[in-house]
């Protein structure tokens, strides 16, 4: 999970890029856990529920109220949504350690209160999403302390 230039040269955001705990480990702020502590904390889901994943992510607490105070309609944020996601091709895997208690398997219903999560980093709260293809994987994640 350390972090590499965007292949493609897409921009990136990171906020953590020059902190002072990335020097001795350029993972941070992921824990340093074996694949199979990861996997088992990472649960497929759709691709409807990774656009909305992606739009909660903007905001501590992972919820959907923070669209409000986007300029964009919420019809806009979910084709911006769908674009980040389209590049990775119809055949990409979407996984996450967020769980809505109450949804179906494989879909994060937002309409639902009670959020979950499988913690894979060093702070209070860490909330992700992974998009696999077959060429390139992609992490997208907020992390509050």
């Amino acid at each position: 999970m350390a972090r590499v230039p965007d292949p493609r040269g897409w921009a990136g955001v990171d906020d953590t890029a020059q902190s002072p705990e990335r020097a001795g480990d350029p993972k941070h702020p992921f824990a340093d856990h074996p694949p199979e502590y990861i996997a088992s904390r990472l649960k497929e889901i759709d691709r409807s529920s990774a656009e909305n994943l992606l739009l909660a992510l903007t905001e501590t607490g992972c919820t959907l109220a923070n669209l409000q105070y986007f300029a964009e309609s919420p019809d806009e944020l979910r084709a911006m949504a769908s674009t980040i996601l389209a590049r990775y091709g119809d055949g990409a895997g979407y996984y996450t350690n967020v769980n809505k208690q109450g949804s179906p398997p494989g879909v994060l219903d937002f309409t639902l209160e009670s959020l979950g999560y499988s913690p894979l980093g060093v702070y209070m709260e860490d909330c992700g999403l992974v998009i696999v293809s077959d060429t390139e994987v992609g992490l997208v994640w907020s992390f509050a302390d």
